[in-house]
């Protein structure tokens, strides 16, 4: 969008300056690579047609430019659209049997928001708890015997599916999900189709896709049809999809032997949905002889955002300075304009002079990272990806082989920081006990699966619309409008009792001393957790003496004037689940 806006920036200086003829050619070369790098086939097509015609009238090529920027269908003022939208990845593997095989998952797979597993060879006396993945609150299987078949399919935490069961009725060999987002709906369907299976398959598969199709317009299609798409004579998934207003978005061979190479793992969307990404996934060869396949789709979902926190690096602060500091700043501004601007005065004041004399610095907060999972890792894993859409782009065997070489090494970082954190966890607990019983406690719920919710955040909340809440202000809403709701007391007709006082000492002039404050301050336990203001209780307890000053100012006039500054309302809230199936929130009234 943007480099189409750019062209027409282009188009437009060139005219504005009349060097029409001198710079005709270098604005169709530009529109030429750009039309190449975005495969813009209408694009392309009227750019090559510009370029036969810069020898003729430069009215005429000035017509065939604005046509060209008319096609483009989206031109839009600068900077052009500017909306928060989001991606939701699937991957699809044939796992031909899965057990033995959840380290390779956890290694390579986690990082999708759906996974999609056809032959997984598993039986009925498996349970469920041995088949859970961290981050992915429930899972969804369909078991055929311990030697064929079989499906499971693991949602996120972050989002909330529902099994459509109807639709297995049409496709026995099928498993459907629909997931909603803020303003759609989605289905996703997995579906296996054995080799040489009755050619009645393709009449239930074309029956259940046209019930799917007329439920619901955004229909993702993932699975092992065993035909093979780059074959021509075998076009009857082709046709189902072309009936169906859907299309195959995976090109390349899924399966590839020293025989044959054949693409048997497609992925097909309906027509409307935008797709930011797709391909292969390089499975290894002793996990499964099909590669992966995987999808990025536009949505608006509301993923866990790595957000930035400010640290304090206590130890090498220079309270004593930080003391001196208060004590010649002049704080007779708190006297001046209301409590409330009083109180962010002082707020600002005090947190800039810290900020003098305590270090601080930025760190990245991935609520999603593993405990083991280091920067190093990080880094790797960004050189792998990076390596591997270079791969796919040039289709050289060097960069395959480089980026199987960087794959494998995180891989094995991977492997080693695990294997050391679990096998120091009994130090290190042992460490955290005494040192620092916040740690041990994050810790411990961290390995006692059964004791803790995986998913850290809401999920979608039910109202009492049946509409679903997604992002946060919408739950925050939600639950407040629920809370109010219960909390309603009809006082129109009460008659309040007489009130008889049982003294008649009253407190005259209250006057709070900075020697209180000390005392209050002095005795604060310092690994509580501060507010949104960013004060900590260390910071107030190391200038207690010095401090106390200012706050004194605030609280008698507080007091004086009758009022609470807004500021000191605010608060950081922490939701917690009732002890019930911690899955899903189906009700509002399931969280306190």
């Amino acid at each position: 969008m943007r480099i189409k806006y750019t062209i027409l920036l282009i188009l437009r200086y060139c005219l504005l300056l009349n060097h029409w003829i001198l710079n005709s050619n270098a604005v169709c070369l530009i529109t030429v690579g750009v039309a190449n790098n975005l495969k813009f086939n209408a694009l392309k097509n009227q750019t090559c047609m510009i370029i036969s015609t810069t020898l003729c009238d430069n009215a005429f090529n000035y017509l065939i430019l604005r046509r060209l920027i008319l096609l483009s269908g989206d031109v839009e003022t600068n900077p052009g659209p500017v909306t928060e939208t989001h991606s939701f990845s699937i991957l699809h593997q044939n796992i031909r049997s899965i057990r033995n095989k959840f380290e390779y998952i956890k290694d390579n797979f986690l990082d999708y928001d759906m996974l999609c597993f056809t032959e997984t060879h598993l039986s009925a006396d498996i349970n469920n708890t041995t088949l859970q993945l961290d981050g992915f609150d429930e899972l969804f299987r369909k078991d055929n015997s311990a030697h064929s078949g079989g499906f499971l399919i693991y949602v996120s935490s972050d989002l909330r599916p529902k099994r459509i069961l109807e639709l297995e009725t049409f496709l026995p060999d099928s498993i459907w999900i629909e997931i909603k987002d803020h303003t759609q709906t989605f289905i996703i369907g997995t579906v296996y189709r054995p080799p040489h299976y009755p050619v009645a398959f393709w009449e239930q598969f074309n029956i259940c896709l046209e019930k799917v199709t007329d439920a619901c317009n955004n229909v993702i299609l993932v699975g092992d049809i065993n035909e093979d798409q780059l074959n021509l004579t075998t076009h009857k998934f082709r046709d189902i999809l072309m009936l169906n207003n859907m299309i195959n978005i995976i090109n390349e061979p899924t399966r590839v032997t020293n025989s044959s190479s054949t693409l048997i793992d497609p992925i097909a969307v309906t027509s409307n949905i935008l797709v930011y990404d797709s391909g292969l996934f390089l499975t290894d060869n002793a996990i499964s002889d099909h590669f992966g396949t995987y999808t990025y789709i536009k949505v608006n979902f509301q993923p866990i955002m790595p957000f930035k926190r400010r640290v304090w690096n206590y130890r090498r602060g220079d309270f004593e300075s930080l003391n001196n500091a208060i004590l010649t700043t002049d704080w007779s501004f708190l006297h001046a304009d209301t409590v409330d601007i009083a109180a962010l005065s002082f707020t600002d004041t005090f947190l800039n002079l810290a900020k003098t004399y305590i270090p601080t610095t930025f760190v990245t907060v991935r609520p999603n990272d593993k405990p083991w999972y280091t920067a190093d890792i990080r880094r790797a894993s960004r050189q792998r990806n990076r390596q591997k859409r270079t791969a796919v782009r040039t289709k050289l065997a060097s960069d395959w082989s480089t980026f199987k070489r960087l794959r494998n090494k995180v891989n094995n970082m991977k492997k080693y920081a695990k294997e050391s954190f679990f096998n120091n966890i009994e130090y290190t607990m042992s460490d955290l006990s005494s040192t620092n019983p916040r740690q041990y406690w994050k810790l411990v719920k961290m390995l006692v699966r059964d004791n803790y919710s995986k998913c850290d955040t809401i999920p979608p909340l039910k109202n009492n619309d049946q509409r679903f809440s997604i992002t946060d202000e919408e739950k925050a809403n939600t639950l407040n409008d629920y809370f109010v709701s219960i909390s309603t007391v009809d006082a129109s007709n009460t008659i309040l009792p007489d009130f008889v006082p049982k003294t008649n000492a009253a407190i005259g002039n209250l006057i709070i001393s900075e020697q209180e404050i000390t005392d209050v301050l002095t005795n604060l336990v310092v690994n509580k957790a501060n507010g949104p203001d960013e004060i900590s209780h260390r910071m107030l307890k190391e200038t207690s003496r010095t401090i106390c000053i200012p706050l004194s100012i605030l609280f008698n006039r507080s007091i004086q004037e009758n009022i609470y500054p807004d500021c000191w309302n605010l608060l950081t809230l922490c939701h917690y689940l009732k002890k019930t199936k911690r899955i899903y929130l189906l009700t509002i009234d399931q969280s306190r």
